[in-house]
């Protein structure tokens, strides 16, 4: 029988400010000692267009995504831009969510062990579960684990605290989803899908009442208006972005050769990857309908068995320590409490445990197979699934002075595992830190060189990598008049077209382009694959008239990755 009885009083838990400093002194540590970083591209990109640089207005409406949360940052850089109010966005969020989780510890923790050995059990799961978020950000992370760990509260709430789920905590937790899901609804989902087993350790009629009804109206809610608010712009822009998917990252498309176009080689994965420029006369609905034929044969086993088997070897090499820990505990879980108590319908415990670890490998095979699955989706899931594992384990655990004896006899056995997951931990981020830094570095000389050297100017930039740039910095990108991009699904967003008609009196792709290219405070700053394919691409595509672009590599660029050039027109 379990010894970790109900606390009297669970407030004293919420007034303990070692919950709430932690994460905020994880923050400081890894962001002073190692540095703060975009994951990927698509942050500073959104960064961009929400502070008006890339766009003709700052942009409030991203169309399947930042709900709510696009206004107000929007409004916010409109009013106050020196802030980096972005950044701060995905901090606080992931902050909230790192507080839920150490109200977890707190709540699991309490009567088994000692309050210092909280404290270090609180200073490991931070800097193993939490540290990586906060050192590589990505929008998707705070989502995912937000809307996760609100739900797994609620169920610790109850099998834990004496004071169960009251109205004030399912409030709470289905604003905190709500936040969660306006940052990404689809990682939102993700995240409560894998904490929802949980809810059958409470009562049916109580998790009836107290989580799924709320959790499903407020869904249907948040949906019913996703579906008032939709445009025809967003709904588009989905349905490009899914089939540029099945392009670039499954294969399934491959060109139709039977389409007699004499410039169809033009329309290759190079355009899609560049998102047709956001040229309507090209790249529309249409396309790729018109110039690519799906090819689904071999699909599982040319791109899925690759994908399966990188995405379990970095949850294993990223979360060993973690996952050694858990095995662990399996020497002294008491099974035979776990098979004797019932969940819903009967079933016991142990059968829920086991069938949750066979829904999470199903859920890490289905991600696998259907999304890119990378870090930003791979961490806060692994993270979220070890959360719900410890959850169910805890409420089987004997008496702590019985597994203290059963731990010693596999003293060896822990040691090694322990030295070995430190190892394992120490070379892994010691290798992304060395990594991320450099990258980091070069491309800040680069941007500020920019910045400084075309203050004033119009850049039309083509190439740009943002990944590992600062949340919190904004590299000089003010200087400039504005900042059109070509490339990268910016240069896709709905909001260009009213950008190319505030830059040139057009909003067509072809005539704006052309007042682009003759506007004197113009300059290109473009991949060494743009520069080379945007001429021909000029060349093949028919502007309906006699001109064409022709792109001069200027010879002092600093740079070997992007090239900076001027553009003129050849008439014929």
């Amino acid at each position: 029988m379990s010894t970790l009885t109900k606390m009297d009083n669970n407030n004293r838990v919420f007034k303990n400010s070692r919950v709430y400093l932690l994460p905020l002194l994880v923050f400081v540590m890894w962001g002073g000692f190692f540095g703060l970083y975009y994951e990927s591209n698509d942050d500073f990109a959104i960064d961009l267009l929400l502070r008006g640089i890339t766009a003709a207005e700052p942009v409030a409406n991203f169309h399947l995504y930042m709900y709510g949360w696009s206004q107000l940052v929007s409004f916010l850089y409109t009013h106050v831009p020196q802030v980096p109010w972005y950044g701060f966005l995905l901090y606080g969020l992931l902050y909230l969510a790192s507080v839920f989780l150490l109200h977890c510890v707190e709540i699991l923790f309490n009567n088994a062990v000692k309050g210092r050995y909280i404290v270090l059990i609180d200073v490991v799961i931070m800097h193993l579960f939490i540290s990586i978020l906060y050192f590589k950000i990505n929008f998707s992370k705070p989502a995912v684990l937000l809307a996760g760990i609100v739900l797994v509260w609620l169920v610790t709430r109850w099998l834990y605290t004496a004071d169960k789920i009251t109205k004030k905590d399912t409030v709470l937790a289905l604003v905190m989803f709500t936040a969660a899901w306006g940052l990404r609804p689809g990682a939102a989902m993700i995240g409560l899908v894998l904490a929802a087993p949980l809810v059958t350790f409470i009562p049916f009629g109580t998790a009836v009442k107290r989580i799924i009804i709320p959790f499903a109206l407020l869904i249907g809610m948040l949906q019913a208006v996703v579906m008032i608010t939709a445009t025809k712009e967003g709904a588009a822009y989905k349905a490009i972005d899914i089939d540029k998917a099945k392009l670039i990252d499954y294969h399934v498309y491959k060109l139709n050769n039977n389409n007699k176009n004499e410039n169809i080689h033009i329309f290759n994965e190079t355009l899609v990857k560049y998102y047709g420029f956001n040229d309507e006369k090209i790249f529309n609905n249409n396309f790729f309908p018109q110039y690519y034929v799906a090819d689904y044969s071999g699909l599982v086993k040319r791109e899925g068995v690759a994908k399966v088997k990188r995405v379990f070897y970095d949850v294993i090499r990223q979360f060993f320590p973690v996952f050694s820990i858990i095995a662990l505990m399996l020497l002294v879980i008491d099974f035979s409490e776990a098979k004797r108590s019932k969940g819903w319908f009967g079933i016991s415990a142990f059968t829920i445990i086991v069938l949750y670890h066979v829904f999470f490998l199903t859920i890490l095979l289905a991600l696998s197979l259907f999304t890119h699955m990378p870090p930003r989706i791979m961490q806060p899931v692994t993270i979220l699934y070890l959360v719900c594992v410890f959850v169910m384990y805890m409420k089987f655990m004997p008496n702590v002075m019985v597994y203290k004896e059963k731990l010693k006899k596999y003293k060896i056995i822990i040691a090694s595992l322990l030295a070995i997951g430190f190892l394992l931990q120490v070379k892994l981020l010691s290798g992304i830190i060395i990594e991320s830094k450099f990258d980091q570095n070069n491309k800040e000389k680069y941007l500020y060189y920019l910045s400084e050297k075309y203050k004033g100017k119009l850049l039309i930039e083509g190439g740009l990598s943002y990944a590992n740039l600062n949340p919190l910095r904004s590299y000089g990108f003010y200087n400039y008049s504005k900042v059109y991009s070509l490339s990268g699904w910016p240069a896709f967003d709905p909001s260009q077209r009213a950008f190319r008609q505030q830059l040139t009196g057009y909003a067509d792709f072809g005539p704006a382009m052309k007042k682009l290219i003759q506007r004197p405070d113009a300059v290109w700053v473009l991949t060494p694959d743009l520069s080379q394919f945007l001429p021909i691409y000029f060349s093949a595509r028919g502007t309906g008239a006699d001109w064409n672009i022709q792109l001069k590599k200027l010879p002092d660029t600093p740079s070997p990755y992007v090239h900076e050039c001027q553009a003129s027109l050849i008439t014929y």
